[in-house]
C-alpha cells in the first residue's frame, strides 16, 4: 500500500531522565540509530495509515522478546506502543494510528546515546528527485483479468512513476484516472490500491482503437502487441507508455529503449547496447524523467522502477521485494527465513540497503515487512549480470499544464 505522508529526513529521541537525573535505565545501552531504525521499522504499521493498533502492540512486544530492546526497558504490557514512544519522545499513539509530530524534541541523544546533542541526521535518506512515499507493493494488489499480484510488477512500477509525477498525491492519481476508467466502463476504487487502476485500465483498453488514434506511441507497427497478447498487455511498455500519456499531467511524447529500439520523446533511432541504455536512462532521470525499467531479477523478467543513479549503480524501487542471491527473493509480507539469512544472503542484503537502513531491524528480528523492495541498491556490474535495461520506459511531466 502507498504511503501517503511524507517521512522527515531527521529522526531523534529524547534524553529521558529519572526523578535523580540519572539516564532511564537501558536507554543508555542502546544507540541512538537503533532507536531510530526500530521506530522507524514500526512505522509502516503504527504511522498514519496504521488500520490495527493490536497488530502494532504485539510487533512491539515480539521485538522485545527478541532481544531487539533492551533488557532493561519496562514496557507497559497493556500500552506496550504507547510507553515506547514515550520513552523515545516520539509521537503518542491516539486510537489507531500515530498523530503526527509538530517539532522534534528540543534535546535528543547524540550518535553514542550518552550526551544531549543536535538531531542525528538518518542515514538512509540521499538526495533524490523522488517523492518519499510513492513505494508500492504488487503482492498486496488484486488479480485483474488473468493477471494475479505476481504479475503485475509493470503496472506497479509505472504507478510510482505516475504518483512521483503528482507529488506523492494518491487522490490527485485517483482523480486523473476516474474518466480513464469510466471511458473504458470500469469504475475507480479510491480505497483500492492504485496500480489496480493502472491494471485495470490496461486490460479494458481496446488497443486496436489506440494503435488506430495513435500508431506513432506504438512506432508505426500494427503487429506491436503480437509479443504480450491478451492479458500480457500489462507487460508492454508501448502500452504503458500509451496509458501514461493519457494522464493530466503526462506529456504525451514517447521514449524508450530498448535492445532493438530508441524512441526519445518520439523521435526514432537505432538500438543501443547496454551502457548506451543506461546512460540514455540516467540523462532523462536527470531531466526528471520518472523511468523504469525490465531486467532479469527473475527467471520471467521482471520490472522496477528507478529511484536515483549513484557512482556506483543505482537505487531502485522494487515492487517484488528484494532480491539476494541467484533469483531468490525475500518477498514483500513475508518475513525472513533461513534461506533468507545465510552468510551470502545477509551480506547482499547489507549492500542492499545501503540507502534503507529501515529495512535492517525486521530483518534482523525475523519480521516481516511490505516495504522490502523499497530503495534497493545494486551496483552498474550486477545490473549488466542481470541484463537489465532490456527495454526502458520514460515518462515525463507535462511542463505545459496548468
Amino acid at each position: 500500500m502507498v504511503q501517503t505522508q511524507q517521512k522527515s529526513s531527521t529522526s531523534t529521541t529524547q534524553n529521558t531522565e529519572s526523578s535523580s537525573g540519572q539516564q532511564s535505565a537501558g536507554v543508555a545501552d542502546f544507540s541512538n540509530q537503533m532507536l531510530i531504525d526500530l521506530y522507524r521499522a514500526l512505522a509502516p504499521v503504527t504511522g498514519a495509515i496504521a488500520d490495527d493498533r493490536d497488530a502494532a502492540d504485539e510487533d512491539v512486544l515480539q521485538y522485545a522478546r527478541v532481544g531487539m530492546l533492551p533488557e532493561a526497558l519496562d514496557l507497559e504490557p497493556d500500552e506496550p506502543l504507547e510507553s515506547l514512544a514515550e520513552l523515545l519522545g516520539l509521537p503518542v499513539p491516539q486510537g489507531a494510528s500515530f498523530q503526527a509530530p509538530t517539532a522534534p524534541p528540543e534535546e535528543t541523544l547524540t550518535e553514542q546515546g550518552d550526551t544531549p546533542g543536535a538531531a542525528v541526521q538518518d542515514a538512509s535518506t540521499m538526495p533524490s528527485s523522488e517523492t518519499d512515499g510513492t513505494y508500492l507493493n504488487q503482492l498486496d494488489n488484486d488479480a485483474v483479468g488473468s493477471k494475479s499480484p505476481s504479475a503485475q510488477c509493470s503496472p506497479t512500477s509505472l504507478t510510482m512513476g505516475l504518483l512521483n509525477i503528482y507529488e506523492g498525491d494518491v487522490e490527485r492519481f485517483f482523480d486523473a484516472a476516474e474518466p480513464l476508467l469510466a471511458a473504458v466502463g470500469q469504475t475507480v476504487d479510491r480505497n483500492g490500491q492504485p496500480e489496480g487502476a493502472i491494471t485495470t485500465l490496461i486490460v479494458h483498453t481496446d488497443w486496436e482503437a489506440a494503435y488506430a488514434a495513435a500508431p506513432d506511441l506504438f512506432e508505426n507497427n500494427p503487429d506491436w502487441q503480437a509479443f504480450h497478447p491478451g492479458d500480457d498487455v500489462i507487460k508492454s511498455p508501448l502500452a504503458q507508455a500509451y496509458i501514461a500519456s493519457l494522464f493530466e499531467g503526462v506529456d504525451d511524447a514517447l521514449s524508450i529503449a530498448s535492445t532493438y529500439t530508441t524512441v526519445t520523446d518520439g523521435e526514432c533511432s537505432g538500438p543501443m547496447d547496454f551502457n548506451g541504455r543506461w546512460d540514455w536512462a540516467q540523462d532523462a532521470w536527470e531531466q526528471g524523467g520518472q523511468v523504469s525499467f525490465e531486467g532479469g531479477f527473475t527467471g520471467s523478467g521482471h520490472v522496477v522502477h528507478i529511484r536515483e543513479f549513484t557512482e556506483s549503480g543505482m537505487v531502485i524501487d522494487d515492487p517484488n521485494g528484494v532480491r539476494l542471491n541467484g533469483d531468490h527473493y525475500l518477498k514483500n509480507g513475508m518475513p525472513p527465513s533461513t534461506d533468507h539469512k545465510t552468510p551470502a544472503a545477509e551480506a547482499t542484503f547489507e549492500r542492499r540497503t545501503e540507502t534503507n537502513i529501515d529495512l535492517r531491524a525486521p530483518y534482523e528480528a525475523g519480521l516481516e515487512s511490505s516495504r522490502w523492495g523499497e530503495r534497493n541498491t545494486y551496483a552498474r556490474s550486477e545490473l549488466e549480470a542481470l541484463d537489465a535495461l532490456r527495454w526502458v520506459l520514460v515518462i515525463h511531466a507535462d511542463t505545459q499544464s496548468g
